[in-house]
């Protein structure tokens, strides 16, 4: 038996592994023409690869959402409203892989043996590879700012979502509780995408919490701080206007140029010594390669610890073994960093990157089998969805722009085709309607 791993379950990791299992079915000479036979034919390519999947969680995160889950508002659900939260954004690995033939070990990572070809797991096992994927996705930077670590909510698991979720209610409770005459202050560091959706959910959030406690609005402050000149840098100007104004009607400031030099519990030290209180602080300032890449001896990494790699999606060794290694290992996702040639720009880290590398790593991997050529992994960039609170979405793809309901539909419609093609079709149907349900009621 050969073995092709899978270091993680996210979304390269996962559809890395998906495509590979269909693949291996179909990628050996010609279909054989009776049914047995074919399936016969399955079954020896199966007995001679095996796709094993490794991840330390039992479920795939859809972390698209986990601004949802971090501002979802409900009077009706009590109790139960948490786990109805959790099943909607963390997906049962069994369901999604459970009649393929991929092998999922519930381990985590601790160490690999290039040269060896070795997995070492935290439980001491050793797994034998032929081939490998790096797909162990990232972790919150915070850029060395003093504080920042310790005294800010990130963004980046179920777990994340819901401490924000419970904090933010917290303090709503609080200031009613204590006849607090005072304003309820929100800080967001950070203005890229994840920064902008999540307080604009997070500002409608905001506005229902109000409602209920008997607070005034016009007493609850939100700031977005952005260190660059203007948020969302990457986006057309025309569209940026159109976001900050949608911000400022969520009663949200933004204040750009604003480097923080410093965050401490109740407020934020910016360039200069200016001091924004808060009673909660929210960082969306970008992230970094998983720590235990570090470990990883020879791989080269960038200045964010994340692998570098070539145009096939191998990582750069820094050994005598490099050129070995570079044909058996691939490292795709948030945990690489792939640097297009024409435009001298990383690929940026986002979902729809991650499943095209995964798409090109599988074909790779099963083109080394066969002895063919790599093909050079080019990255295409349709354009950006951008969620700005409510049911409203601005839209750039493939030079298309428009923004409002329609966009907000779309990336509804961008979610049901993911669901779509990691899950049986009724079940992906089902995820969806829940989180309409679920996610709605904070619009």
């Amino acid at each position: 038996m050969k073995n092709i791993v899978i270091l993680g379950a996210g979304f390269a990791g996962l559809k890395t592994a998906i495509k590979l299992e269909k693949s291996l079915k179909k990628s050996f000479g010609n279909a054989p023409s009776s049914a047995k036979a074919s399936a016969g034919r399955q079954d020896k390519l199966h007995h001679e690869w095996s796709v094993i999947l490794i991840d330390r969680n039992s479920f795939h995160t859809y972390t698209s959402s986990l601004y949802e889950v971090a501002s979802a508002y409900s009077r009706k659900y009590a109790e139960d409203f948490e786990e109805l939260l959790g099943s909607s954004s963390c997906l049962s690995l069994v369901d999604i892989i459970g009649r393929k033939k991929i092998t999922f070990i519930k381990q985590e990572v601790a160490g690999i043996d290039f040269i060896k070809k070795l997995v070492t797991t935290n439980t001491g096992d050793a797994i034998p590879f032929e081939y490998l994927v790096l797909a162990l996705g990232s972790e919150t930077s915070h850029f060395g700012v003093p504080g920042a670590e310790q005294c800010c909510f990130s963004l980046k698991t179920l777990q994340d979502a819901l401490n924000i979720r419970k904090r933010i209610k917290e303090i709503f409770v609080q200031h009613k509780a204590r006849g607090l005459n005072g304003k309820i202050k929100i800080i967001m560091a950070g203005a890229g995408p994840t920064g902008v959706e999540t307080i604009a959910e997070i500002a409608k959030y905001a506005g229902h919490l109000a409602r209920d406690y008997k607070i005034d609005r016009s007493g609850v402050n939100i700031l977005l701080l952005e260190a660059r000149d203007e948020i969302l840098p990457y986006t057309a100007p025309a569209q940026r206007t159109a976001i900050e104004k949608r911000l400022k009607n969520l009663g949200i400031e933004i204040i750009a140029g604003a480097r923080i030099n410093e965050v401490m519990q109740t407020c934020v030290v910016l360039e200069g010594g200016a001091k924004c209180e808060a009673d909660i602080i929210l960082w969306g300032g970008g992230t970094k390669g998983p720590a235990i890449l570090k470990t990883f001896k020879g791989i080269e990494l960038d200045n964010r610890g994340r692998a570098l790699v070539n145009e096939f999606l191998s990582p750069y060794v820094g050994s005598p073994e490099g050129g070995q290694i570079s044909k058996y290992v691939f490292a795709i996702g948030d945990n690489a960093v792939f640097v297009d040639k024409k435009s001298g720009m990383p690929a940026p880290a986002t979902a729809y990157i991650a499943e095209q590398q995964a798409d090109t790593a599988a074909k790779n991997i099963i083109r080394s089998i066969q002895k063919l050529p790599l093909k050079e992994y080019k990255p295409a960039i349709p354009g950006y969805i951008i969620s700005c609170g409510g049911k409203y979405a601005v839209v750039n793809i493939y030079g298309v722009t428009f923004s409002g309901f329609f966009g907000w539909e779309l990336k509804r419609l961008i979610d049901l085709k993911y669901f779509i093609s990691i899950l049986p079709f009724y079940k992906a149907l089902s995820l969806w309607f829940k989180e309409m349900n679920l996610f709605t009621k904070n619009d």
